[in-house]
């Protein structure tokens, strides 16, 4: 008798993703390539049906992810058969990142201060201050508790309610954001601003 050859398949990875709480994972399939195909038989591999999924949907490392939908085609396909590969890939843990400190009512040209979570796991941190349509960027530093991450900035000249974010890398280069907060920022010789409406300061 004569058996289907056995054919593998190189060149297929999958990507690293944030946990989603599904199990689906995206192939990469530029590089894919059979493998075991003698010389001069024509056998074509197809990868535009593959897909792949993560042996659990939940957070782990190297994970492994089975591929699926790989076919092959051409005059010599019938003595062949293929084995669908199993690569790897990670899930990591959404980072639980977040502003924690409510800012009092600024007076203006004066320094506001604040703080947000750093769970240890992201990188490129910056504080983006909207003052105007176009955001003022500055970093952030670490705080002596390193699980706080300082931001701070000086404040407009002109009263007014103005927020900030936070925004950061995950663990695979994604940039987030967190929800805005408010920035109030009065003048002591005039009206100031708070959540309510200008307020005329005390003589």
């Amino acid at each position: 008798n004569i058996t289907t050859k056995q054919l593998t398949v190189s060149g297929i990875t999958a990507k690293n993703k944030m946990f989603d709480g599904n199990p689906n994972a995206t192939l990469v399939t530029t590089s894919a390539a059979l493998v075991g195909v003698v010389a001069s038989d024509q056998v074509t591999l197809s990868v535009s049906n593959a897909t792949g999924t993560f042996e659990t949907a939940s957070v782990g490392s190297n994970k492994n992810v089975s591929v699926s939908g790989l076919t092959i085609s051409g005059i010599d396909a019938s003595n062949y058969s293929l084995i669908q590969p199993i690569v790897s890939a990670t899930i990591f843990a959404v980072p639980n990142v977040h502003i924690i400190s409510t800012l009092a009512p600024i007076e203006v040209g004066k320094t506001a201060y604040v703080q947000a979570t750093n769970p240890g796991e992201i990188s490129g941190f910056q504080w983006e201050w909207y003052f105007s349509s176009t955001p003022s960027i500055t970093g952030g530093s670490l705080d002596t508790n390193p699980s706080i991450i300082n931001g701070s900035t000086t404040v407009p000249s002109s009263a007014g309610v103005y927020t900030v974010r936070f925004s950061y890398l995950n663990a695979i280069g994604e940039r987030q954001y967190t929800s805005t907060v408010f920035v109030p920022v009065y003048d002591p010789n005039g009206g100031f601003v708070t959540g309510g409406g200008w307020i005329e300061s005390p003589t």
